[in-house]
């Protein structure tokens, strides 16, 4: 397998997390109810497929906790997985505070809107979609 495409949708998210991560800093250490669940934690097929075009070691979340509890992999500190080894949908889910504090940074907000694009285009390519 051409692990090309993978090794690009993970430098993309490498310049993604920073963005993201400026917000989320300040957002979700204060957050009562966590966006991030144990059942996101578990990996789908087409994140398998990604992984392991770029290699990666995967650790799935643990199927016998609770699917609705916080994710075993949030910390105080945020997710503990760097972005690209997370399954796809912990990476493009805004709550709606967050989403407001990002759209007031437009230039940011735009990049961070323009790097999920891509990598959604490329993980299409990478499945045989496009």
């Amino acid at each position: 397998m051409d692990n090309t495409i993978g090794f690009e949708i993970k430098h993309l998210y490498e310049e993604l997390s920073p963005l993201i991560e400026r917000f989320t800093r300040k957002l979700c250490p204060e957050c009562r109810q966590p966006c991030c669940k144990q059942r996101f934690g578990i990996y789908e097929k087409e994140d398998i497929l990604f992984l392991n075009s770029i290699n990666a070691k995967i650790s799935d979340a643990n199927r016998r906790f609770d699917p609705d509890g916080k994710c075993q992999f949030l910390s105080s500190r945020g997710c503990i997985r760097p972005r690209w080894l997370r399954p796809y949908r912990c990476t493009w889910f805004f709550c709606t505070e967050l989403l407001e504090a990002m759209q007031t940074h437009s230039r940011q907000y735009r990049r961070i809107v323009d790097l999920l694009n891509r990598i959604k285009q490329l993980r299409m390519e990478l499945l045989g979609l496009k």
